[in-house]
Parts: C-alpha cells; sequence; structure tokens
C-alpha cells in the first residue's frame, strides 16, 4: 500500500498494542462503519476508565463491584449466538 496526499494512514492504539488502521481516500467508511467503530473506541475508554479507576489501593467495594459487572458482561456475552459474534 503506497501512502498518497490523497491516502492518508490513522492509527488508533487500543488496547496496549494492538493497531486499528483506517485508510481516509476516496474511498470512505459508510454510516455503518463509522458507528461502529465509534462503539469500539466508545468501549475502549470505558476499560480504560475502569482500568484508571480499579487500581491496587483502592476500596473492597469498588473493587468488587468492578468485578461483579465485568463477570457479568462477560458472561453475557459468552451466551451471545455466534451468528452474532461472527458478523461483528
Amino acid at each position: 500500500m503506497m501512502n498518497t496526499e490523497k491516502e492518508k494512514l490513522l492509527t488508533d492504539d487500543i488496547n496496549g498494542g494492538v493497531k486499528v488502521k483506517l485508510i481516509c481516500s476516496e474511498h470512505l467508511l459508510s454510516v455503518s462503519e463509522q458507528d461502529y467503530m465509534e462503539k469500539i473506541r466508545e468501549l475502549h475508554e470505558r476499560l480504560d476508565m475502569v482500568k484508571k479507576i480499579v487500581r491496587p489501593g483502592c476500596s473492597d467495594d469498588v473493587l468488587n463491584t468492578a468485578l461483579s459487572y465485568l463477570s457479568s458482561l462477560a458472561t453475557i456475552l459468552s451466551h451471545m449466538p455466534q451468528k452474532l459474534h461472527a458478523s461483528l
């Protein structure tokens, strides 16, 4: 892939090193793709916020609440039909 003036490569660091690359050129992302990428960014922002709040030295209540909600979320997501996972 060659970089030209019309084509700029943007990277967004997600989850400590995994790079998502968006190419801005004549081919623009569809509205649904833009919405999807915005939701992914929002998810990572919220996960980062949890990481900042739940640190060594935080109260037991904060730690237990975070663990409970994340455990519930993981359980719900793991029970979603595989068809939904594949479409994303």
